[in-house]
């Protein structure tokens, strides 16, 4: 499904990890548990609670060009750096405290679970496993093949030749291009994609086959996210406990 006002495409296996909101949260738990451990007190580290109001305040990060530029209206308006959202800094740790506050099953219980993350336990690793090979799986099928030409005919008629390094059928950019050259050429892409109605149909192949997954593995994936939840509502939890929620 797509989004429009905020750039996003949900698909099947999206639904058994975490959504973009509750990544922000366990990320943001995490860090707190982890200035706990450096600098265990009673009060937690002014600069870590700062940190994590800044990243709360902000949009959740999400992977808004999946497959190439679309959306022209929020592209324009936001840029193509939308999902650049910098994570809390962690406070400053010699090496050993570093890696042993990182180790903790507090923290570790908190890791992200959605299809850009890859969890340490492998029996959580579905929804990141299984969405890329259904990425792979999309780029291979000739009906994606098919709209990568009509993308090659809409961009020529821009100037523009076509990315083959990607396979997602968007526009090719010089290394030494200026910023606005970068960004008409993005825009060209985003406009090609979006008249021809390219990323629609696009998710559309991808749910397909991402559906066969869903059915294939449920019982797991009914698993990793109940995990999901859990983790969500101790992130929750903690952020309770220092006024961040």
């Amino acid at each position: 499904m797509l989004n429009w006002a905020d750039a996003t495409i949900e698909l099947p296996l999206d639904r058994y990890g975490m959504s973009p909101r509750e990544e922000q949260l366990v990320v943001v738990a995490q860090s707190i548990v982890y200035a706990r451990c450096v600098r265990p007190s009673d009060s937690i580290p002014t600069m870590a609670l700062r940190e994590a109001r800044r990243y709360l305040s902000m949009a959740p990060d999400a992977n808004h060009w999946l497959f190439g530029y679309w959306n022209a209206p929020y592209l324009a308006k936001n840029g193509s750096s939308a999902s650049a959202v910098h994570s809390p800094r962690a406070i400053d740790a010699d090496q050993a405290t570093a890696a042993r506050c990182g180790g903790e099953p507090e923290h570790r219980e908190l890791e992200p679970i959605g299809p850009s993350y890859q969890p340490d336990d492998e029996q959580l690793q579905g929804v990141m496993l299984w969405s890329g090979e259904a990425f792979d799986a999309t780029l291979a099928d000739r009906r994606f093949v098919a709209m990568t030409r009509q993308m090659g005919k809409c961009l020529r008629k821009s100037g523009l030749a076509v990315d083959r390094v990607s396979g997602l059928g968007g526009a090719e950019l010089g290394s030494d291009w200026s910023a606005d050259r970068r960004k008409k050429a993005l825009m060209a892409e985003a406009s090609c994609r979006d008249s021809h109605g390219i990323t629609q149909r696009t998710a559309n192949i991808a749910a397909e086959i991402q559906s066969k997954y869903v059915v294939a593995n449920l019982p797991a994936l009914t698993r990793i996210r109940a995990v999901a939840t859990q983790r969500v509502a101790k992130a929750r939890a903690i952020l309770r406990e220092v006024g961040l929620a």
